[in-house]
């Protein structure tokens, strides 16, 4: 699993949650020989994309955009943080997905078009807290 605020404590409980709840799985893929269709990716994308390619019913949690190009050309279904955010607030599982955002952006470079988190925002019947 590749996390950039490895040892964040909050973040591995959450994690923790996700997994206790069911809705997520930590896994450790096996990639020895595995190719993916696009070059430059990172480790992470790439042990990603072969997980998920084992596993043709999840889906890819990938916000690079190379990792995104590939997991299509795999026929993978994928979404990113925003559209994992998104869902967790239509299921319930999120107040605000504004103030979600605005922590993402505040505590860890995140960054997210304007006009596509307007988009998102007005999807879920919320409008923005706090500066862009």
């Amino acid at each position: 699993m590749e996390l950039e605020a490895a040892g964040d404590r909050d973040l591995t409980s959450m994690i923790d949650q996700a997994c206790e709840a069911g809705w997520m799985r930590v896994a450790d893929p096996s990639i020895s020989g595995w190719q993916a269709p696009v070059s430059r990716l990172g480790p992470g994308e790439t042990a990603a994309l072969a997980l998920a390619v084992a596993m043709p019913e999840a889906v890819l949690l990938m916000d690079e955009r190379r990792g995104r190009r590939a997991a299509r050309m795999l026929g993978l279904t994928t979404t990113g943080v925003l559209g994992l955010l998104m869902w967790a607030k239509q299921a319930g599982h999120l107040d605000s997905l504004s103030q979600a955002i605005h922590a993402l952006r505040t505590h860890d470079s995140f960054f997210i078009d304007p006009e596509l988190l307007r988009q998102a925002l007005a999807a879920v019947g919320e409008e923005l807290e706090g500066p862009l």
